[in-house]
């Protein structure tokens, strides 16, 4: 019984490595949207775009397509809202 829930949880997790996106400089601004299921348009202007990707750590993923084609790619990672810190007190 441990063989098989091992083997269905090794092929769930690489079933979420298989969803990485793979872009390159250059692809087209159509195939980028037939490939990158959970992006969504978050600008537009003339012959300029940016599709946005929400990762699943709260960070975002910005991919910029000028005349239909990529031409950068942006990883914004998430900063958390409330940093705690501890101070020592001195003791006398």
């Amino acid at each position: 019984m441990k063989k098989i829930i091992t083997i269905c949880l090794f092929i769930s997790l690489s079933g979420c490595a298989a969803l990485s996106y793979n872009s390159r400089i250059g692809m087209g601004e159509e195939e980028f949207k037939k490939t990158h299921f959970g992006a969504s348009l978050y600008s537009f202007s003339e012959g300029k775009s940016v599709y946005k990707i929400n990762l699943t750590d709260g960070g975002k993923q910005f991919y910029y397509f000028q005349d239909g084609k990529l031409i950068g790619m942006e990883t914004i990672e998430r900063v958390p809202d409330v940093v705690i810190q501890h101070k020592k007190e001195d003791s006398q």
